[in-house]
């Protein structure tokens, strides 16, 4: 009985050594899938930023080309109030010869309806 207990002992230290070892080996090999984990999360926010930055600078062309077809349109508008404005005032200018020439064909044609009654 004796070379029994020795070997229950035996199997028992055994045991215990590899339960440690196989701790430290699970540990190892945890902390190794999390580094790599780790790692390709650090890659992927890094690709996330980079696009961040990319659209951040396409916004940004994108406003500065907005802002300069703004200013366009504005001096489009512009040209278009002094078009209007002038065309406005051609307008008034022939409604005022149209009515000078208007009169002057009114009063011709009384003048005329006039003399032929005088001059009987």
């Amino acid at each position: 009985m004796h070379w029994i207990t020795i070997l229950g002992v035996v199997l028992i230290a055994a045991g215990t050594i590899l339960a440690c070892f196989g701790q430290n080996i699970k540990s190892r090999l945890v902390d190794k899938h999390l580094h790599q984990s780790i790692s390709e999360k650090t890659f992927q926010i890094g690709e996330l930023v980079n696009s961040k930055n990319e659209l951040l600078t396409r916004i940004d062309e994108y406003q500065e080309n907005l802002s300069g077809k703004d200013e366009t349109i504005h001096q489009y508008t512009a040209q278009i109030d002094e078009q209007k404005a002038a065309d406005d005032e051609y307008q008034e200018s022939l409604s005022v010869k149209d009515e000078t020439i208007l009169q002057h064909t009114v009063d011709d044609e009384l003048q005329q309806t006039r003399s032929p009654i005088n001059t009987v």
